[in-house]
């Protein structure tokens, strides 16, 4: 008996909670290693629920299997057609974002109460006023990050949960999430990071113009209109200074060049290359050949199509953006199938983080990079584990109606 109480008391969802909350805190709040101690600890948490037979093989959904076959195969293939040596963290990086995927998984097979999930709020806005709180009064001008676009990961990572949270809210404290947003919203402009600011225009647009009905929707818009109409008039953080001088310099922007010596890269390409690519940072082992002394410090394309294309070829970036196209495709289709309003707007919210990272991370941030990496875990894996729901609630549905 003692021996299946510590059992149970070691595969307690209660460890996985907290592994995941220090991930995130440590990442969006601290950025500090602590983010790699959370994500491994809770991978052993998962492997012990394994072992104990708390978490079964059988339960794993097929497209989680399918997430780790493709995982695998970048790996795999990014060692073997690779000419240069491998950096490990590159590898860690998307390992410990697959970590994340499973131990959210295993969570959500756990029985937690669910009041415990209703202070799940609470760790977000912990991390906002925590950069705030740096911003501010710390007199750092990106937090705790040495660059504007990390501090913009965190806004646009949060901000649709702070909708959702204030929209799911019943008491006198939803009101509390206002001023949070504001915070939000302020480090957002401030930072200056046009990427992020474009990304989350563009996916609240997108959902609000074709997912949302009513009144809500022209609420929305209204909002985002007036937003932008705010900033023209009083150029609150130099927005306006940052969009004139990304049109005046849109020929020489730093991207464009990047791109274009991408490009070159690859039309040195042979077929092997072109078709498995050149290993994993195949691209940073490179670019130093094909661009000018002032480009140098960056390494890779700001674009995660052309890095994937480089270092894992046509087969890899089929299969990389081919399975994100797929969860994406796959959530619009639960949207129809969702157990609850609630759930639905948390999925609505969820598109909306999913698409800034694919819009800012792709043109900020390496694909293989703790910063792409690690949120990209906790969307994956939140979204999985609702379309597994949304899927069992269907068949569930479609069997009641045959009866």
């Amino acid at each position: 008996m003692k021996i299946e109480t510590v059992k149970e008391i070691l595969a307690s969802g209660y460890w996985l909670i907290v592994c995941l909350i220090g991930a995130f805190f440590s990442f969006f709040a601290l950025n500090r290693g602590g983010v790699v101690v959370f994500i491994d600890v809770g991978a052993c948490f998962v492997l012990l629920n394994l072992i104990t037979g708390q978490y079964k093989l059988r339960q794993i959904p097929l497209t989680y299997w399918v997430a780790l076959a493709i995982c695998f195969y970048l790996i795999i293939f990014g060692f073997l057609f690779a000419s240069h040596k491998v950096k490990s963290n590159y590898v860690m990086y998307l390992l410990r974002m697959l970590f994340i995927v499973f131990t959210i998984h295993c969570l959500s097979l756990k029985k937690i109460e669910s009041r415990v999930y209703a202070y799940l709020p609470a760790v977000w806005c912990l991390c906002i006023c925590w950069q705030f709180a740096a911003v501010n009064f710390f007199s750092l001008p990106y937090g705790t990050y040495t660059n504007p676009h990390y501090l913009s990961n965190l806004m646009i990572s949060t901000l649709p949960l702070i909708v959702y949270s204030f929209w799911s809210a019943n008491g006198w404290y939803k009101w509390g999430y206002i001023p949070i947003a504001l915070m939000a919203a302020d480090m957002l402009v401030r930072t200056g990071s046009r990427p992020a600011i474009l990304a989350l225009t563009l996916s609240s647009f997108f959902i609000l113009v074709f997912f949302i009905k009513n009144r809500t929707r022209w609420i929305g818009l209204s909002a985002i209109v007036l937003c932008f109409a705010f900033l023209y008039i009083t150029n609150y953080g130099g927005a306006v200074n940052h969009l004139e001088e990304l049109i005046i310099n849109l020929k020489t922007e730093e991207r464009v060049h990047f791109w274009q010596s991408a490009l070159q890269m690859l039309e040195n390409n042979n077929a092997i290359d072109w078709i498995f690519g050149n290993g994993i940072g195949g691209y940073r082992a490179i670019y130093a050949d094909y661009s000018t002394p002032e480009f140098k410090r960056f390494f890779f394309p700001h674009l995660h199509p052309l890095g994937v294309l480089y270092d894992n070829g046509i087969i890899g970036l089929l299969l990389v953006f081919g399975g994100l196209a797929a969860v994406f495709v796959l959530t619009i289709n639960a949207l129809k199938k969702a157990m609850s309003e609630n759930v639905s707007v948390l999925l609505k919210c969820m598109l909306v983080i999913f698409m800034c990272w694919m819009i800012h991370s792709s043109l900020t941030f390496p694909f293989y990079s703790k910063y792409a990496q690690y949120p990209l875990g906790f969307i994956l894996g939140t979204m999985l584990v609702f379309l597994e729901r949304c899927r069992v609630v269907a068949q569930e549905r479609s069997v009641l109606r045959t009866k």
